[in-house]
């Protein structure tokens, strides 16, 4: 079998396994500080072709991200809330105000620089997903406000036409097995005391 050779420091090991009568004639590393300056000068390339790039295609990035906020509408109407959004197709949301459980104000770091926040109304499920978001208020207190008043309106609604319960009315069984039964279970349980 074949020797082994090591590297004498941990992040440079290297386990090479050598074939039958092999022998190493030369064993090198790079000159680290080189190498090093070689690799910072090719990844800061790099990173400034990128950047280069990245600014001829920010007017393209403007116009969709300009687009997209175009499509994003908001509406509260005195029976539901209708989100629509999209960039290329649109996807509409639509919650009625007896399903709305929830209406947070929310505020992520870049929303907060741009001085705007976003409305997330969650339904009976608990998840946003199943309500919508309206993104890009500048005024969410107002809008949050006028959907709970909404809301309110439209519960107060709904329980004033539902009619009270009346008290139940106690079954009676004429089964004399089921009765015959219910004794024997009271007898029982008294016999127990």
């Amino acid at each position: 079998m074949g020797s082994k050779t090591q590297g004498n420091a941990f992040w440079r090991e290297v386990d090479i396994q050598l074939m039958p009568h092999e022998e190493i004639l030369y064993r090198g590393t790079p000159d680290v500080e080189k190498i090093t300056t070689a690799r910072l000068i090719h990844w800061t390339a790099a990173s400034v072709a990128f950047m280069f790039v990245s600014l001829l295609l920010l007017p393209l990035v403007w116009w969709l991200a300009r687009m997209g906020a175009n499509r994003h509408q908001y509406f509260v109407t005195n029976q539901r809330v209708i989100v629509t959004d999209g960039l290329i197709g649109y996807r509409t949301r639509s919650v009625p105000l007896e399903r709305i459980s929830d209406v947070q104000v929310n505020c992520t770091w870049i929303e907060r620089t741009a001085g705007i926040r976003s409305v997330v109304i969650r339904d009976m499920t608990g998840e946003a997903q199943g309500g919508a978001t309206m993104q890009g208020l500048t005024d969410p207190s107002e809008v949050q406000s006028l959907i709970l008043q909404e809301v309110a309106r439209v519960n107060a609604t709904v329980m004033s036409t539902v009619a009270p319960a009346s008290e139940p009315t106690p079954v009676v069984s004429t089964d004399s097995e089921v009765v015959t039964l219910l004794r024997e279970i009271r007898d029982a349980l008294v016999a127990r005391g």
